[in-house]
């Protein structure tokens, strides 16, 4: 069992406290708490969110999961996050554990996490998600959609290499994976990071928050386009320092691979429209059908 690692830090620490948490951020985002659908539709196949404390980002990413929930939740998610600490002994690792948050344990699918390895280029390794907090942070969100007495059930997986074979690899994995079942996939990244704690400072012209928007654009209009693998290769010319180009470009491959070719943008912000600060993140999220 794997136990929460940023509980109290990056999200309430008791149940109760980050139910009214998010609940919040759905309220900031979309004036209320969204309704469930009853029946899955299956136009929203992956989700592209931000993973900062849920005060910063936590409005952001609730946009997609509105645009989740409204479609009817799958039986299982991928979530697909960066590996911070390169702690990861391959490209891409997955975890085969339970997960706990305040909200009860979200359960390991293991069929589904035996179809991705039995492909051969996802290992199990719990070290690439000890401490990562990209993937935990999202766990709540769909606790709280799929209510007191149900249990979410998913696979964890981190890439470690930001790459395109990486990518390419993770992405045909998981379409083949999850044919014929019913999945949607959870990709995270925060986008670029500005000021004095990250050494990268913006123009005497542009303010933080300003630099950040400007940019992020270019690469955003290319995930907008459905481009994942030209985002991915832009962010790393332009050294935006976005920490999950990777799993959204994999997020969007493997979309498409399983019939969704649609790419939503939701919401964009920054940290700054929460605190502003010495330095600045941003912020975005997309729904792919």
């Amino acid at each position: 069992m794997r136990p929460p690692s940023v509980a109290g830090i990056f999200y309430a620490e008791d149940a109760p406290s980050l139910a009214r948490q998010i609940a919040g951020c759905f309220e900031r985002a979309i004036g209320r708490v969204p309704t469930v659908a009853a029946t899955r539709q299956g136009r929203v196949r992956a989700i592209l969110v931000p993973h900062a404390g849920l005060r910063y980002s936590g409005a952001v990413a609730a946009h997609a999961y509105a645009a989740l929930a409204e479609d009817g939740l799958p039986e299982t998610f991928v979530l697909i996050g960066p590996d911070h600490h390169a702690g990861g002994s391959a490209a891409v690792n997955a975890s085969s554990e339970d997960w706990r948050t305040p909200m009860g344990t979200a359960r390991t699918d293991g069929e589904l996490l035996q179809s991705i390895l039995a492909l051969e280029t996802v290992v199990v390794d719990e070290s690439a998600h000890v401490a990562e907090h990209s993937l935990e942070v999202q766990l709540p969100f769909l606790q709280f959609l799929v209510g007191a007495g149900r249990e979410v059930r998913f696979v964890a997986v981190a890439i470690t290499l930001q790459d395109e074979e990486a990518v390419r690899e993770l992405a045909q994995t998981l379409a083949k994976a999850a044919g014929g079942r019913d999945v949607a996939i959870v990709a995270t990244s925060d986008l670029s990071h500005i000021g004095p704690g990250f050494g990268v400072y913006p123009p005497r012209d542009a303010s933080l928050a300003a630099w950040a928007t400007r940019r992020d654009e270019p690469a955003l209009a290319l995930i907008e386009a459905g481009e994942g693998l030209k985002a991915l290769d832009y962010v790393r010319s332009y050294d935006l320092g976005w920490c999950g180009a990777a799993p959204w470009a994999a997020a969007l491959r493997a979309a498409n691979a399983m019939g969704g070719g649609t790419v939503r943008r939701l919401a964009r912000a920054t940290s700054h429209d929460v605190e502003p600060g010495r330095d600045c993140v941003g912020y975005a999220s997309f729904a792919v059908g």
